[in-house]
């Protein structure tokens, strides 16, 4: 393909790309507030501490003003012509070129891993924010050292001495916050662009500033690795887990360069246990997301999933012939199953009932009739329903579904529920 032909196809992937952010960007933002509102409001209710709401109210007024501002900078990138748009080299990355716009501040940055196909994201100008973030935990220093260690050791950079963090979830910004708490500037800087249909997301970059990184400059990243390692900082592991653990296996696993390296099974109960005794856990446990359900289910899981509605338990499963997903439950009659199909019809949850036969002594007879939960209607539970995202959990780390391929689309939209649940109100069963 011609280099003319190419950049013309980058250019519509990245326009229609570009449009669909537009009319989801409301919903991110509006579940991103959401998540950002009520988790902070348990924060400054279980700690007592009134600066976390106007941590809270700052970081929210942010949000508001920050979507005007995107919304802006993507219809000044819409309202243009093809011969408008022009593919640059960017100034400060090798690798990486920008699509952009003449009278236009914001710009698309593509970048391509080796043998990967373009990653696109859009690109904000200068929306920032200064808060004060105050101290929650009650942390002795070499505690507090093991943390920074785990953040370096993973995703945590450094400018002119400085450490920041660069993540896209939202509870990762109270978490760093939370472990370096005191004067924060939070940017945010773009928004990703992936491949439908996986959702655009925000790029956050929070910069602790009352901080000198503990490992400046290019090894920082493997000198933070190796203290962690020499000196088996439980905590240090944690935090390093957050950042680079790999999920969907059955193994404790972080990631160290390119590979991804097998920690012992009896570690992560050394993890867990050593975050409640500093009183850092009880803090994760209300910050709501899965990353620290994986790490406290880490146990080689073989039985059966189950997950409730309504009181009634349904068996989950993943079927890796045809790559689908289903969830069964028995009852003792046709009525019974019937009344509960209507039931979940009245929520919005499609199911059909079938018999469930048997064979005894060379007879086939009906023992009980089964509610059947396709898909679709398994993955909708998810979104709204944590006990539900929890058996999406179990069955990707039975099934060691993150190696799986092909990645079908019922594939991904279930390792993105167990990556990223919805930032939205709880479904109550």
């Amino acid at each position: 393909m011609d280099v003319e032909k190419e950049q013309e196809n980058i250019k519509k992937e990245v326009m229609s790309r570009v449009s669909l952010a537009k009319n989801t960007l409301p919903t991110i933002f509006s579940q991103t507030k959401t998540y950002f509102e009520q988790t902070l409001d348990l924060l400054a209710s279980n700690y007592g501490n009134s600066q976390i709401k106007e941590f809270q109210k700052g970081l929210v007024t942010f949000l508001d003003a920050a979507q005007k501002q995107m919304t802006a900078g993507i219809d000044c990138f819409l309202n243009s012509n093809f011969d408008e748009l022009k593919i640059t080299k960017s100034p400060r990355a090798k690798k990486t070129y920008r699509l952009v716009k003449s009278g236009c501040r914001d710009y698309v940055a593509l970048h391509r891993p080796p043998n990967k196909d373009y990653v696109f994201s859009f690109v904000f100008h200068r929306l920032s924010v200064s808060l004060y973030f105050p101290p929650l935990l009650q942390l002795r220093y070499h505690d507090m050292l093991a943390l920074f260690a785990g953040w370096r050791a993973s995703d945590e950079g450094e400018r002119k001495g400085i450490p920041f963090m660069t993540t896209v979830h939202p509870w990762q910004v109270i978490a760093y916050a939370v472990t370096r708490p005191g004067n924060l500037r939070i940017f945010l800087t773009a928004l990703n662009l992936p491949k439908p249909p996986t959702l655009p997301t925000l790029q956050f970059i929070v910069v602790a500033e009352d901080y000198l990184q503990e490992w400046p400059g290019r090894l920082g990243k493997k000198v933070a690795q190796y203290f962690i390692q020499q000196n088996e900082l439980r905590l240090g592991y944690l935090t390093w887990f957050l950042g680079d653990g790999v999920q969907y296996t059955e193994q404790f696993k972080i990631a160290i360069g390119d590979k991804q390296v097998a920690l012992p099974p009896q570690l992560s109960r050394e993890v867990i246990d050593e975050a409640y005794r500093v009183g850092f856990g009880q803090l994760l446990d209300l910050l709501n997301f899965s990353k620290w359900e994986i790490l406290k289910n880490f146990t080689v899981y073989r039985g059966p999933v189950h997950a409730h509605i309504y009181s009634k338990k349904f068996n989950l499963f993943f079927i890796r012939r045809q790559l689908d997903l289903r969830a069964t439950a028995r009852f003792r009659t046709k009525e019974d199953a019937e009344a509960f199909q209507r039931l979940l019809k009245e929520k919005g949850i499609d199911s059909h009932v079938t018999p469930h036969w048997k064979t005894r002594k060379g007879k086939r007879y009906i023992d009980a009739y089964c509610v059947n939960l396709e898909r679709n209607s398994v993955l909708k539970l998810a979104e709204q329903n944590p006990e539900w995202r929890q058996g999406l959990i179990k069955l990707a780390n039975k099934h060691d579904l993150r190696n799986l391929q092909p990645r079908t689309p019922t594939l991904q939209r279930l390792l993105e529920l167990v990556e990223n649940p919805p930032l939205q109100p709880l479904m109550q069963t």
